[in-house]
């Protein structure tokens, strides 16, 4: 049916072809909005405007062991103590932070030795996950950074920086920062207090007993029976 029989006035449906190149209700019932169709490559954050419809995700693993033989964290006792959340936490978040925003909302689990599995919620409605350990077995070893937007994923690229060449650029811009008297460095002391703070609450939230921060699964075997041996 054309879309000017159909519409209430002719300059709606006037509107519906100049916009959208429609001419029948067909046209109009298969309309599938941007968050649906469009896929196969990151869009660029910065192109967004107010009011588009995105889905921003990401995942990170930091995940390793301090106790190889010769590893010198091996001894460390605050490590020992506070395990992954506290050590490679900071450096996971250094990855999400900046790019999804600041974290509203965290909800934490354990997993085994002292592996921590993060779920964030940020401000603006991303999300991620984050996995951090001290303790997994060294083949399993792993850094990855992987965003999901409204048109594909992107993972961080491999390889590392030399520590030397790091830390170095760490130092130099640390000093420019002091010598102009700047405070708004990106990773300066008000970004270290925001990564501070999510580690935080994650802590607080593991410190709950466990039935308060899980919910039990039943599983059918494990439902009440009658005598004729079916569920009840």
């Amino acid at each position: 049916m054309p879309l000017a029989k159909a519409a209430e006035t002719s300059r709606l449906a006037g509107v519906l072809e100049q916009s959208f190149g429609y001419h029948t209700v067909r046209d109009l019932l298969e309309h599938y909005p941007r968050r649906y169709l469009t896929r196969g490559e990151l869009t660029d954050l910065s192109s967004l405007r107010e009011g588009d419809h995105v889905t921003v995700l990401a995942r990170v693993d930091h995940v390793g062991t301090i106790y190889d033989e010769g590893n010198p964290f091996g001894a460390s006792a605050w490590r020992k103590e506070s395990g992954g959340l506290w050590d490679v936490g900071p450096h996971a978040l250094s990855l999400a932070l900046p790019l999804l925003g600041p974290v509203e909302r965290v909800t934490a689990a354990t997993g085994p030795g002292d592996t921590v599995h993060l779920v964030l919620g940020h401000r603006g409605g991303a999300s991620s996950t984050v996995s951090l350990s001290l303790t997994v077995p060294t083949a399993a070893a792993a850094t990855e950074f992987t965003v999901y937007g409204p048109r594909g994923w992107s993972a961080m690229p491999g390889g590392a920086t030399a520590e030397v060449e790091a830390y170095a650029e760490a130092i130099r811009q640390l000093s420019a920062e002091v010598d102009s008297g700047g405070r708004s460095h990106p990773c300066g002391v008000a970004f270290g207090a925001e990564v501070v703070a999510v580690l935080a609450a994650a802590e607080r939230f593991l410190a709950a007993p466990l039935d308060a921060r899980t919910e039990a699964v039943t599983t059918g075997g494990d439902a009440d029976t009658t005598e004729a041996g079916g569920p009840a």
